[in-house]
């Protein structure tokens, strides 16, 4: 349901002070398919300067334009645009009151109407969530059914994202010492020494990039760096 579709099928025009509002209006009318009688779009044609006070009417669900005294003298309502955003923003963000109760929010609207939020199953209470529901199934412009569906699956994604964090690995330890066993990753500087076998470290080097001196049970040594290797 867009935004004008209570102008449709009503003797309502809209009046614009600046042509800037008038830009504003047709640049919205575009966002909801709502075009010229002559199939043109809307905000390829701004009348603002056709006539002294130029009003675009929008009954019928396509855009036609006249003088205001016209529209006035045929019996139409009037509307300043101004009073249309204004309206428009009170819908949105004006709350009479909140409720709340156990599992249930309710939300007390302006216009006389009421949104009702229950936990759902498996969810933490939160009234900042709730409130949040309430305004989306309030304003989206869809059914109860539809918000409710459209909400659950937005914060489906979000919880099966967050699952999907990967979990980086540990930093191997490479504060190693003389004495320390070691698995080999990678043979680095060793010739005889079998790549996941256990060792040991006999000496630690200095200023050597293979600084760590391994032996195996023979006392064959190699020479390997703290990426070629890891503690066990």
């Amino acid at each position: 349901m867009g935004k004008f579709n209570n102008l449709k099928d009503k003797k309502i025009v809209i009046f614009f002070e600046t042509e800037e509002e008038m830009k504003k209006f047709l640049e919205e009318c575009d966002k909801e398919n709502i075009k010229w009688l002559s199939k043109a779009k809307a905000s390829d044609f701004v009348p603002f300067k056709e006539y002294d006070k130029t009003c675009i009417n929008i009954e019928g669900g396509h855009l036609t334009y006249a003088e205001f005294d016209f529209y006035k003298n045929g019996g139409y309502e009037i509307v300043n645009y101004k009073h249309l955003v204004k309206v428009e923003q009170e819908h949105l963000v004006n709350i009479n009151r909140i409720v709340r109760n156990k599992e249930t929010t309710i939300i007390f609207w302006n216009d006389d109407t009421k949104t009702i939020v229950k936990l759902g199953e498996n969810q933490v209470d939160s009234p900042e969530m709730a409130i949040l529901w309430a305004f989306f199934e309030k304003n989206s412009g869809l059914t109860k059914t539809q918000a409710h569906k459209t909400m659950t699956k937005l914060i489906d994604n979000i919880h099966n994202q967050d699952k999907k964090k990967i979990e980086l690995p540990k930093k191997k330890d490479k504060n190693f010492k003389v004495g320390d066993k070691v698995r080999l990753l990678s043979h680095g500087y060793t010739f005889g020494f079998d790549i996941g076998k256990i060792y040991q470290i006999t000496s630690i080097l200095m200023d050597n990039d293979y600084n760590i001196v391994i032996s195996n049970e023979t006392g064959t040594t190699g020479y390997v760096n703290a990426e070629d290797i890891e503690k066990v």
